[in-house]
């Protein structure tokens, strides 16, 4: 359901069939974690990111990093900053991840406050990921010239799209029939506060005209946390979908 799984979708795949691939991973995957059972063990040498080190960091043409905003990610970006590599970018905004580590003093309040410093956008708390690569990726143009602005070095940037296809989403407008969902995982970290305050204004706009729904995987019982604000506004809820019904359900929404 995840942005990063439907990247490692594609690109492992791609990689795979030039290059010898090693998979660091940051949590692994297990049994009857709510998860579908991953190949990547299986097909790859797998790895915890904490053993990535100056000899093995040498053994490797290029490292790639997946880079979101949330605690699963701290030892990534520590590793990114130490050994450069290429980074996808799945958020731009990492506030909540630098904020985490302080909680668990992984990280000195000082530190938070220098990198707050190096920001042009001070909510980004990214210049420092951005400016150790060798090279970004990221899923739209916007967040492509949001990267540029914080940029000291001419580090090349690429923008990759998610592997849902969109194509017939405009054709498929209704102004009399809208449909809006949250797809993915479903977390406080992934702005569901945010996204529910629209919904609410558009309800309030257009009323029945409009239908709302959540499908994907509900986190830590997210889901539960917002049962009144949902209820309000007559939620469609699914999240048992496999992934074939799941980019179905995502073409139907507006």
């Amino acid at each position: 359901y995840s942005a990063i799984a439907k990247y490692n979708q594609e690109i492992i795949a791609i990689l795979s069939k030039k290059f010898d691939i090693d998979y660091y991973y940051n949590n692994p995957v297990e049994s009857g974690s709510g998860f579908w059972n991953s190949y990547i063990p299986f097909e790859f040498n797998y790895i915890n990111i904490k053993e990535l080190n100056d000899y093995n960091y040498r053994l490797y043409d290029l490292i790639v990093y997946n880079i979101g905003n949330s605690e699963y990610h701290i030892d990534t970006i520590k590793k990114s900053l130490v050994y450069p590599g290429i980074v996808i970018l799945h958020d731009f905004f990492l506030k909540n991840i630098w904020n985490f580590a302080v909680n668990k003093n992984l990280l000195t309040k000082e530190r938070l406050l220098l990198e707050k410093e190096f920001n042009k956008n001070e909510d980004a708390f990214i210049s420092s990921i951005l400016n150790s690569s060798l090279g970004i990726i990221t899923n739209s143009n916007y967040v492509a010239e949001l990267v540029k602005k914080e940029l000291v070095y001419d580090i090349p940037i690429k923008t990759l799209y998610l592997p849902a296809r969109f194509t017939n989403v405009r054709k498929m407008f209704n102004k009399d029939k809208i449909k809006i969902s949250m797809a993915g995982i479903v977390a406080k970290e992934k702005g569901i506060d945010f996204f529910l305050d629209i919904c609410e204004n558009l309800r309030a706009k257009y009323s029945s005209k409009v239908k709302f729904s959540i499908f994907g995987y509900n986190f830590a019982d997210t889901i539960n946390l917002y049962e009144s604000r949902l209820k309000d506004l007559d939620f469609e809820i699914i999240t048992d979908l496999d992934d074939y019904n799941w980019n179905k359900k995502l073409l139907e929404t507006n």
